[in-house]
């Protein structure tokens, strides 16, 4: 889960943050990211520059600038889709939040319950829109097998037979492969979530965060290479993983 706090009082966006550190150490480890914001307009620029959007966005109402409710309809107005919940210290809101199809609202001060729920609803929410990602693959290590999240791997390396698992936070080391790397491969590529920009590399189109004819730059500021015989043809199915993507998103 990807979610982008936007409170411009310093005090609440810093209690805010240290809650949602808690539900990702408690609830679901390595799988939810945010990004805090001041303000309006440095959401909007984060989110145009990275070309995707957030599952969550956690909108403060009464800001400067641009207010959450005119951030709101700009999303909205821009396509994106993802779930909205803003924080106010006033109820009276509630109405504005029906009109940009949101999800709710949170009175401050927020507490952890109230923030957990809220969380929650969207994970649940996250996993009944996309419920490929929600999937589990299982890598063979030289110790044990380890059952992962497809949404938690960025992509997957080959060096020698030996295939290196990179996870969103750490790299995994699998046992040495006695088939094609391909083969081997076979239930990521027939999910539609991955495509082969190299023959090395299998990658998760949903953390690519730019796409050149020479490379690919992942979420995590990591450059997987493109083949020049392979460029056309990871690039449509690049392509092809988004939209997949966005359908399922509805």
């Amino acid at each position: 889960m990807d979610i982008a706090l936007c409170e411009d009082n310093i005090g609440e966006c810093n209690a805010i943050s240290a809650m949602l550190e808690q539900y990702s150490v408690e609830h679901m480890p390595a799988e939810l990211t945010y990004q805090a914001f001041r303000n309006a307009d440095a959401l909007l620029r984060c989110r145009r520059e990275r070309g995707r959007n957030f599952d969550l966005y956690l909108l403060d109402i009464l800001m400067e600038g641009l207010n959450g409710m005119e951030l709101a309809r700009t999303l909205r107005a821009e396509g994106d889709r993802g779930r909205i919940v803003f924080l106010t210290s006033s109820p009276d809101f509630a109405l504005g939040a029906f009109s940009v199809n949101a999800a709710g609202y949170l009175l401050k001060p927020i507490t952890r319950g109230t923030l957990f729920e809220t969380l929650n609803a969207a994970e649940e929410d996250l996993r009944l829109r996309n419920p490929v990602c929600d999937r589990q693959f299982t890598i063979r290590t030289p110790g044990a097998l380890r059952s992962v999240s497809l949404r938690n791997i960025l992509y997957v390396e080959i060096i020698g037979h030996t295939p290196y698992f990179h996870l969103c936070g750490e790299i995994v080391r699998g046992s040495e492969m006695r088939v094609a790397f391909n083969k081997a491969m076979e239930p990521l590529l027939q999910t539609g979530c991955f495509f082969r920009p190299h023959r090395s590399f299998l990658v998760n189109a949903r953390h690519v965060s730019s796409f050149s004819a020479k490379a690919l730059m992942m979420d995590d500021d990591s450059i997987v290479p493109v083949a020049r015989q392979r460029a056309a043809e990871a690039k449509a199915a690049y392509l092809d993983a988004l939209l997949q993507e966005e359908r399922l998103r509805g």
